[in-house]
């Protein structure tokens, strides 16, 4: 790889993984440039393929006289990506944390993490309730959406009917559908804008998951003895699996049978493939968040059926009556 320089300014340069980094910065200002490169191992029966990366600052040119001397400071960290510990080493080291676009919300979901710890004393458990506290604040956002779901869910029987009538027609079934939705005041859009608005905090708290260095090698329960690593016997992946087809089911859909047949095994499976790979910290968040959004799903139909039935028993009353 060619060498690249960045610069001027620079005030660290840094190589690292997801939880430890090297980091070198000037002391009392800033150096003119950074080079990175990198140089190719080879391959032998002792030294496997791969690339020797190199970062290192390079500082301005300075003329000095005779006898008299100059003097460059460079400040080194080495250890994992702790923020309490990179925020004390100053020269905006806590950078190195990548925590994708949402960082002002990940900072404190990291923190409310680390907070509950303290008081818990188990990683798994802080993930658990950091997951069911944000459910919770997430309500107000999360009923309307459920709200329009139970009213399609309702509907389920017609939509099949105008499926069938025209699935060779696409254009009047869109009109024929578009005509239930007003008839029974149903927006079938909305549940998209609490879905927008609940996003950037559940990418926030998925990157939160996946940098945070207090979850190397930290154990939970059992077998899971590391919830920076992929779960060994596969079991939060399956049963995420599972809660993912429950939801499926419980979610109405719009489009035909063999789509909405592909889709209620297509998205299990895959998202069990995804969770095969992943730390069991964020299949643990992921599987606490799907029981949750499933248990608060069930709840809103058996409250929607119950004001719907109060209603038709109300009519039935007034009838009686009259």
């Amino acid at each position: 790889m060619q060498p690249h320089s960045f610069g001027p300014g620079v005030e660290f340069v840094s190589l690292g993984n997801v939880y430890f980094a090297i980091i070198a910065a000037p002391e009392g200002g800033t150096a003119e440039r950074c080079d990175l490169l990198s140089t190719d191992r080879g391959g032998t029966a002792k030294e496997p393929d791969g690339s020797l990366f190199e970062a290192k600052l390079a500082y301005a040119p300075q003329e000095i006289g005779s006898g008299e001397s100059a003097t460059f400071r460079t400040a080194v960290y080495a250890g994992p990506k702790d923020y309490d510990a990179l925020e004390e080493f100053g020269h905006q080291a806590t950078n190195v944390i990548d925590l994708g676009w949402f960082s002002f919300i990940a900072r404190g979901m990291s923190w409310l993490l680390r907070t509950i710890y303290g008081f818990i004393g188990n990683w798994g458990v802080a993930i658990i309730l950091l997951t069911i506290l944000v459910r919770v604040l997430l309500l107000p956002f999360v009923i309307p959406q459920f709200r329009n779901m139970a009213k399609q869910r309702a509907l389920k029987p017609e939509i099949d009917k105008i499926n069938e009538l025209y699935k060779d027609d696409r254009e009047k079934k869109g009109a024929a559908m578009m005509e239930l939705w007003r008839k029974h005041k149903v927006n079938p859009l909305g549940g998209c804008l609490p879905v927008l608005l609940q996003m950037p905090i559940f990418f926030a708290l998925y990157q939160t998951l996946s940098t945070s260095i207090e979850l190397y090698h930290a154990p939970f329960i059992w077998w899971w003895t590391d919830l920076s690593s992929p779960d060994p016997y596969y079991v939060l992946p399956i049963l995420l699996g599972a809660l993912m087809f429950i939801q499926q089911k419980l979610t109405p859909v719009q489009m035909d049978a063999a789509q909405a047949k592909v889709m209620l095994y297509a998205m299990p499976l895959m998202m069990t493939f995804f969770m095969l790979l992943l730390p069991t910290g964020l299949c643990l968040y992921m599987g606490t968040s799907s029981a949750i959004g499933i248990t608060q799903q069930r709840y809103m139909y058996w409250k929607m059926d119950q004001e719907t039935a109060a209603l038709a028993n109300e009519a039935e009353d007034s009838d009686d009556d009259d």
